[in-house]
């Protein structure tokens, strides 16, 4: 026989529990049919971001326009800032000693629905790309005993990842510069918009469940959920290292003689990164387009290594190309071989800039980082 699962479409007040934070509670239920179209029940997942949207469409028709004089927001899954945080929870029925009903979680899974390009990676990630239009759905399935659904809310403001990345950056150039619902049916589903009010922010999403029925109970719903709710950029921060050997000319005088010999110098540089499309700077992927590599070297006098490249490569450790210029000493009024004293030496050196082949890998500062903390160990 055909099983015929009913959700119940729930809306529910907010109540502002502190200046960025929001508690959900269900109050009104709005019945929506045949969960299993969408979700594998037993294991509490969507099917994919397909059955999703069509979740969303459903859930849409009901939202999707306000009651009049109401000042709720309408829910519009096809907008293009539009991302909604997914809690999915199958609960099992077992007899406590006294014999009263006691609910315990089967299994529960959190997604990220997005309108926009989103592929299956995305749909199980904790990210929001920057936005302020960021609802939270929750279905609750097999909940046969009779309890609250809350969920609390808390925004924290965080700093954006490029300027992050930057105090990282100048930290390494200079270590000393920083310190440092009601529900009495089987089934039931909701929708409630996120009150974001800045930009980065993470979120974190305690869900809870309280019984109604004295002796009833119900198990927990674990850990908070924690979502990094920030956009991309076009510009960061990074380490670049030169593969190529890099070198400086000095020159001095032997014997009363003058000669040349090129010297080692750092190939390490804080590079700053432009990129023809905003990309994730909190979480370096796939670098799709070839983007501008501008670096200072790292350790002392660092404008005296510059560096000019493209960039391009693979998650984590991406390759560039280019040219270096490097600082060294040239003489004005003598040639290699002239004969001249040390003083005589001394008042013909001059300095200018050399360009030099540069291959190398570029990182994230966060990856060098952890690279030069393994080597201290």
């Amino acid at each position: 026989m055909k099983t015929l699962l009913t959700l119940f479409v729930t809306a529910f007040s907010v109540a502002a529990i502190a200046q960025s934070d929001q508690s959900i509670r269900v109050e009104v239920r709005t019945s929506l049919e045949s969960a299993k179209d969408y979700i594998d029940i037993p294991k509490a997942a969507i099917y994919s971001v397909v059955e999703a949207r069509a979740l969303m469409s459903k859930a849409q028709k009901n939202w999707g326009a306000p009651k009049a004089g109401s000042d709720k927001p309408a829910f519009d899954s096809s907008a293009k800032d539009f991302y909604c945080l997914v809690h999915i929870v199958t609960w099992k029925e077992v007899k406590a000693e006294e014999g009263k009903p006691k609910l315990e979680v089967k299994a529960q899974n959190w997604y990220t629905y997005h309108a926009g390009d989103w592929g299956k990676a995305d749909f199980i990630d904790n990210r929001v790309y920057g936005s302020k239009n960021v609802w939270l759905m929750a279905v609750h399935l097999a909940a046969k005993v009779d309890f609250v659904a809350r969920y609390e809310v808390d925004f924290k403001r965080l700093t954006p990842a490029p300027i992050r990345n930057l105090f990282e950056l100048v930290s390494l150039l200079n270590p000393s510069a920083l310190g440092e619902g009601t529900a009495d049916t089987p089934d039931f589903f909701f929708v409630e918009r996120l009150q974001v009010k800045h930009l980065p922010t993470e979120i974190a999403i305690q869900a809870s469940a309280e019984p109604l029925k004295p002796g009833d109970t119900v198990g927990v719903l674990g850990d908070p959920k924690k979502y990094i709710n920030e956009g991309r950029y076009r510009i960061d921060f990074g380490v670049a290292n030169s593969i190529t050997k890099l070198s400086q000319l000095k020159f001095e005088s032997t014997n009363n003689t003058v000669t040349a010999a090129k010297a080692s110098t750092t190939s390490a540089f804080g590079t700053v990164n432009l990129y023809p499309f905003p990309v994730d700077a909190r979480n370096q992927g796939f670098s799709r387009y070839p983007y501008l590599v501008l670096g200072a070297g790292i350790a002392r006098q660092p404008l005296h290594r510059m560096l000019f490249a493209l960039g391009w490569g693979p998650k984590f450790a991406q390759f560039y190309v280019g040219a270096a210029l490097v600082k060294g000493q040239t003489l004005a009024s003598l040639s290699e071989g002239a004969t001249a004293t040390p003083a005589e030496l001394e008042k013909a050196k001059g300095r200018a800039y050399s360009p030099q082949f540069s291959l190398g890998v570029s990182l994230p500062v966060r990856g060098f980082a952890a690279l030069l903390k393994g080597d201290k160990k």
